[in-house]
């Protein structure tokens, strides 16, 4: 988007729907940018220009829905996948430089980094997250570098080397969202960044992750939601919200209290949107009210995003199958392989990603739905499978994602720079947003009525944008005149 902006005359006409988008899911899926006269191409897609300036958009290759009406197959499914899975790792670790990997202490980069090491004899570099401060496990995340090393301590060929980093890494954002050239309110690519230049100090170039495996064998809390809808359809939806309800109301953990009031949110709704909701990171009633009253009729009759038109493709599929093509529609190419390519390759770095060859996408289409999310949880028949590999506390642990600990850090020490910013007159004079809605957010949010963190640093990462993409004459990395957070 950078290098377009950078030519004369270019508009900076914002796209009202991608503003939408961006504020809801994080990320814009589809074609749309912030800039109405830019698109995205399609994954699978390619463009050509001929000479006369006609331009033609062609589809190569449509990742299939996986179905389950086919899953009858009779194959030794724990043998077959390993046998993938090292198979793979061995043809992606062909490297002419030195090549290292992630290692976050989950199931998928800890199964690449087991792979490599029985494979490979050298001494090899291995990089995670580490958190400083405490109060995080009541928002879901444990420290990732105590699993990681346990991980590592498995093997007398593998280094992990841990990055420990605080709220001060927000010093990054102006850097991250120049690199990402959109608005991507997220903290994973500011951790791509100082794992890959972390790798990059110590020699190495390429790095291998775990990216995918979630998306093709189901590792994510909303696969999991959607194995307990499979269960309770058959309710009417008022019924369903009234059981989440009480169940939130009788729990103590504010994680899982959460997460309950997120599930009563989506499962009061029809199918179609159940499975959008769960993509959600501000819901559409919430939203409503922040954005300003000029605005609130172009949201009411938006269009139609690209993850509600390809639902309607898929309606012959199960619930499980139909979010399973959103993320590799969506969330995948849009916003983790987005921020993991642009942020890597900012560095120096190349990330290989064993699973998502087509082989893997395959094999993975051959798994039935309900040995991917059981009772148990989510990502089974993965985490069964390498149970003679890795540690049980390992594969056994509370999902994470490669995220931060946002909550504790907005609300904490981040809390007087994020009003500065999404309480400032240049945000609001942007006709945008409605000031007295964002206080009463970062009041509820802070006070714990509301869980408002992601929206709230939607809103931040949102202005930076605008300071660097639509307000100087050409992007730029905006210089902070010190550290606003501490180091």
């Amino acid at each position: 988007l950078k290098g377009i902006l950078h030519l004369p005359n270019v508009a900076r006409d914002i796209n009202g729907d991608a503003f939408f988008s961006y504020l809801t899911y994080l990320w814009c899926p589809g074609e749309k940018t912030m800039i109405s006269g830019i698109k995205k191409l399609l994954p699978g897609h390619f463009m050509m220009v001929n000479a006369e300036n006609e331009v033609d958009i062609t589809t190569w290759y449509d990742a299939p829905v996986m179905d389950s009406g086919r899953k009858d197959e009779k194959f030794n499914a724990r043998d077959e996948f390993l046998a993938l899975l090292d198979e793979t790792v061995d043809a992606q670790r062909i490297s002419d430089v030195p090549l290292g990997s992630f290692l976050s202490g989950g199931v998928d980069s800890s199964a690449i980094v087991e792979s490599m090491a029985r494979q490979k004899a050298d001494k090899f570099e291995t990089f995670c997250i580490g958190f400083e401060g405490q109060g995080f496990e009541a928002e879901g995340f444990g420290n990732d570098a105590d699993y990681a090393k346990k991980v590592a301590d498995k093997f007398t060929n593998v280094n992990l080397n841990t990055q420990v980093v605080n709220a001060g890494i927000f010093n990054k954002l102006p850097q991250m969202i120049y690199h990402l050239d959109e608005p991507q309110a997220d903290t994973a690519p500011l951790f791509v960044t100082s794992i890959c230049a972390e790798a990059k100090s110590r020699g190495i170039k390429v790095l291998m992750s775990g990216t995918g495996a979630d998306d093709l064998f189901s590792g994510y809390r909303r696969h999991q939601a959607m194995g307990v809808y499979n269960k309770v359809k058959f309710m009417p939806a008022w019924m369903r919200g009234a059981s989440l309800g009480f169940a939130e109301k009788i729990v103590q953990n504010s994680n899982l209290k959460r997460r309950l009031n997120k599930l009563k949110y989506i499962f009061e709704k029809s199918e179609e949107n159940i499975i959008l909701s769960s993509f959600y990171y501000t819901s559409p009633e919430q939203l409503m009210n922040l954005l300003h009253e000029d605005l609130q009729e172009a949201f009411s009759h938006r269009m139609a995003d690209h993850l509600e038109q390809r639902l309607e493709t898929t309606k012959e599929c199960s619930p499980l199958e139909r979010m399973l093509d959103l993320e590799l529609q969506g969330f995948l190419p849009d916003h983790n392989l987005n921020y993991t390519d642009k942020l890597s390759m900012a560095e120096g770095v190349e990330v290989r990603v064993p699973f998502l060859t087509k082989e893997m996408k395959a094999f993975a289409g051959r798994i039935p739905d309900a040995e991917k999310v059981t009772n148990a949880g989510a990502k089974m028949f993965m985490k069964k499978a390498l149970e003679e590999r890795l540690p049980h506390d390992v594969l056994y642990r509370s999902k994470t994602g490669f995220g931060a600990p946002i909550r504790v850090w907005l609300m904490g020490e981040a809390l007087p720079w994020l009003k500065d910013v999404v309480l400032s007159d240049r945000l609001i004079n942007r006709g945008l947003f409605n000031r007295a809605s964002i206080e009463a957010l970062i009041e509820n949010t802070k006070n714990g009525k509301t869980d408002g963190a992601y929206t709230l640093f939607t809103i931040l990462v949102m202005e930076l944008w605008f300071r660097q993409f639509v307000d100087a004459p050409v992007p730029y990395i905006e210089k902070f005149e010190g550290d606003l957070l501490c180091n």
